[in-house]
């Protein structure tokens, strides 16, 4: 007679393609959220927002750009703003409301990529593009006086 204590309780393992399917949806739900644009008004600036220049997206010659943007930029009257990037390999500055701009960078000049002037009220998105090179490291200043 076997004893209780020396019976064999059967143990089940997960099974290896249930695990596998887990694991690829955890990944998939990672893989699959996208980056949201920093969502900024003139009381938030000056600042620095850091990322990657370019993405999947063409422009017709502004570059390649993200999908979403690098900033949305809301102002309730006409700012003075400064804009510059540094980094990237020849990146673009593409921005999208009121006021449509593309700005290509200037290889004569090590200062990087700058714009300034007054801008209109209203939403703007703000796209570091790249001309060339996709996902080169760069960062983003916004500046503002009045």
């Amino acid at each position: 007679m076997k004893s209780p204590i020396f019976s064999s309780a059967r143990v089940t393992a997960p099974r290896f393609n249930t695990t596998i399917l887990r694991i690829l949806g955890v990944m998939a739900g990672l893989l699959g959220t996208t980056l949201t644009a920093h969502a900024l008004t003139s009381s938030d600036l000056p600042t620095t927002i850091e990322g990657e220049s370019g993405g999947p997206e063409s422009t017709q010659s502004c570059g390649s750009i993200a999908s979403t943007p690098h900033a949305e930029l809301e102002l309730s009257s006409a700012t003075y703003l400064k804009l510059s990037v540094t980094g990237g390999n020849d990146p673009t500055l593409y921005i999208q409301g009121p006021l449509n701009l593309c700005v290509l960078s200037d290889k004569t000049s090590d200062d990087g990529l700058q714009t300034s002037g007054r801008w209109p009220a209203g939403t703007y998105q703000i796209f570091v593009g790249e001309k060339d090179v996709v996902g080169q490291d760069m960062t983003l200043s916004i500046q503002n006086s009045d």
